[in-house]
């Protein structure tokens, strides 16, 4: 019945939402209403203002990187536009590749994942897959990069899920930067609890050492508290989450957290440079999923697992994070990146003076 009324351009009303919008007109509607539209539609779209939508219990208000509402184009498609700069994006200051201030594939995914719930209220983004990077998003750190987010809804979804396709384009070039399908359900699923046996036969890194030598990040992406050990089978690490005020400059909270999600990567740099003596880039994560629950106010632990891979320069990774109860508050699946030699320069770069 879902797939038939999206095939009419018709979006089926989330129940929950439903529920709530029932509810409050049975008790605040006015009495000489005859006729009731409620739903997503084209008279919506561009009017409604973040702090509308908040009255609607829209969560736009609470998605720190959207700062206006994203407008329906042709065929219902969701479209919203950034302009990249160091003052709109400060944390880009501290992610720089050759000089450039460089859009991480984590913060790529915070920004569909914003992006989505915010073209999509009522439903809870519970999931990424197949995010892929294509020719990525980097700018000089004087100039500026607009930047197109692009959604459209899937016909062929399960009852309470949704599947929306998100792309990340430059407009002027006219090609993909990041792609990915974001999956929205009705309710988060509770946060499973994990307990991972320690990597073995791992020796211990120096977080300072690590950040010194082996990583290009700057502060606000130093967000690795303790590397305890690194295996061939992994690495397992003490870490926090990324300070909304600190990265933007302004309040508001995170879906998934880009911190936390960069914080993988980062640490598959440290375990391609111990065992390799190179530097590994991510370019894919197959499935990013969050959970309901946890506490992320406390000390948190990050468990990284390679995969297989037949590739000589290529990683492949799982990776979760969990709480200090051992429930996983982010899971990243076959996560993939590339490793270079060449790529060790940038750590040198980014030591000051350099």
């Amino acid at each position: 019945v879902k797939a038939a009324f999206r095939a009419q351009g018709i979006e089926p009303i989330p129940v929950a939402a439903g529920r709530r919008y029932f509810s409050e007109e049975l008790r605040s509607g006015a009495r000489d209403d005859v006729e009731l539209v409620v739903g997503r539609g084209t008279w919506s779209a561009a009017a409604m203002s973040p702090a509308a939508a908040s009255a609607d219990g829209d969560n736009t208000p609470h998605l720190t990187l959207i700062t206006h509402a994203p407008r329906m184009g042709p065929g219902g498609a969701m479209t919203l536009d950034h302009r990249f700069t160091a003052d709109s994006d400060p944390y880009l200051l501290d992610h720089r590749i050759d000089g450039k201030l460089v859009l991480p594939a984590a913060g790529a995914a915070e920004w569909m994942a914003q992006f989505a719930a915010a073209a999509w209220p009522g439903w809870q983004v519970s999931e990424l897959r197949d995010l892929r990077q294509f020719n990525g998003i980097s700018l000089e750190a004087d100039g500026e990069r607009l930047i197109q987010l692009r959604a459209r809804a899937s016909s062929h979804s399960d009852a309470g899920t949704q599947s929306i396709t998100v792309e990340m384009v430059d407009p002027a070039q006219k090609r993909p930067c990041y792609r990915a399908t974001v999956c929205l359900v009705e309710r988060l699923a509770d946060a499973p609890v994990i307990n991972l046996a320690a990597v073995t036969d791992a020796q211990p890194v120096n977080v300072d050492d690590a950040y010194g030598h082996y990583l290009f990040h700057g502060p606000r992406f130093q967000l690795i508290t303790r590397i305890d050990g690194v295996s061939l089978q992994g690495v397992d690490a003490a870490v926090q989450g990324a300070n909304v005020q600190r990265w933007l400059d302004r309040d508001g909270r995170w879906l998934f957290d880009p911190g936390l999600l960069d914080l993988p990567p980062q640490l598959a740099i440290v375990w391609s440079r111990v065992h390799h003596d190179m530097t590994a880039l991510p370019s894919a994560f197959g499935r990013v999923t969050r959970y309901a629950g946890g506490d992320r106010s406390g000390p948190l632990k990050l468990a990284m697992r390679m995969l297989p891979d037949d590739q000589p320069q290529s990683v492949r990774y799982d990776a979760w994070i969990t709480d200090a109860q051992g429930r996983v508050l982010v899971a990243m699946e076959r996560c993939e990146g590339h490793m270079s030699a060449a790529l060790n320069r940038l750590a040198d770069k980014a030591k000051p003076g350099v």
